[in-house]
């Protein structure tokens, strides 16, 4: 694949990504603007716990970190949340934990959409207080 973010496969990732940046700056009131900030996988975490109260074990996962075996445990992670609730969302683990951007784009897009379709209420800016 190029390394053109105007490619035409990508376009949809970017713009939902875009929504995502929105969605969580609101949601959880953190200032991020780039996709490499997502790839800890720790802003899916709270996201994932805000609107399911409390579903990740928060205490398990490393927040501050770019080592890639602790990385890999906070997908691990986030997938184990996702199997509980039963969300039909696969992460790549191996691709995401090695840093890979495209990968990390799409899966933020996937993630937004999921989210938008499993829980309207939370695409529309709107989180549970808590």
């Amino acid at each position: 694949m190029e390394n053109n973010l105007m490619d035409r496969d990508l376009l949809p990732h970017i713009d939902s990504f875009l929504q995502l940046r929105k969605w969580v700056n609101f949601s959880i009131d953190q200032e991020f603007r780039s996709v490499s900030e997502l790839f800890s996988g720790v802003i899916y975490c709270l996201l994932v716990n805000k609107i399911f109260d409390d579903v990740v074990p928060l205490e398990e996962i490393f927040p501050i970190t770019d080592q890639l075996a602790e990385i890999r445990v906070n997908f691990e992670i986030l997938q184990t949340s996702f199997d509980e609730l039963q969300i039909p969302l696969s992460v790549p683990v191996d691709d995401l934990a090695e840093l890979d951007f495209y990968a990390n784009l799409r899966f933020a897009a996937e993630f937004y959409d999921v989210f938008k379709y499993f829980c309207p209420i939370y695409g529309n800016n709107t989180l549970r207080s808590g």
